[in-house]
């Protein structure tokens, strides 16, 4: 029989998963992904909040920091920690903006691009680890139902905050 995460039998794990509600299901599959990715991608030195930052910057480059913060979820304060060290590092660089002088954004360098590929190929490498016995069409209904669900989250969270 196979062993869960914790070393106990793999029905015991899925008759206790079944038991748990939608968010302690969801919350610690995320846990496990993210655990899974950070010690994949643990070469590049970022922790959690500057792949979110990075990624970010991959999707939509030049942002202010307030971009940012609404785009990650992340406090304004650890994304000026985050900034800071990846400015450090060379992942990112800062420009004033040529219109507003008082608004700086944030671009990635040739180095956080390519970075990003790499953190990009193995976190897909993680993802189909995850879904590893799933088909194409579960892997697009997945997809379809978690977004719905992110989407859900992020309407009630401009709403609440």
């Amino acid at each position: 029989m196979k062993k869960d995460i914790n070393g106990g039998d793999s029905a015991l794990s899925s008759a206790t998963i079944e038991k748990q509600s939608t968010y302690g299901i969801l919350s610690d599959a995320a846990r496990l992904l993210d655990d899974r990715v950070a010690k994949k991608t643990q070469n590049h030195h970022l922790q959690a909040g500057a792949r979110r930052v990075l990624a970010s910057l991959a999707i939509r480059d030049g942002v202010s920091q307030l971009d940012l913060i609404h785009a990650t979820h992340l406090k304004a304060p650890t994304i000026s920690l985050i900034v800071q060290k990846m400015e450090h590092d060379g992942v990112i660089t800062r420009k004033t903006d040529d219109l507003d002088m008082r608004l700086t954004r944030v671009f990635l360098t040739e180095k956080g691009a390519e970075m990003n590929a790499q953190i990009l190929e193995e976190i897909h490498a993680v993802e189909n680890e995850a879904m590893a016995d799933f088909t194409d069409k579960e892997r697009a209904v997945f997809q379809d139902l978690i977004s719905r669900i992110y989407i859900n989250m992020e309407a009630s969270y401009k709403e609440h905050n």
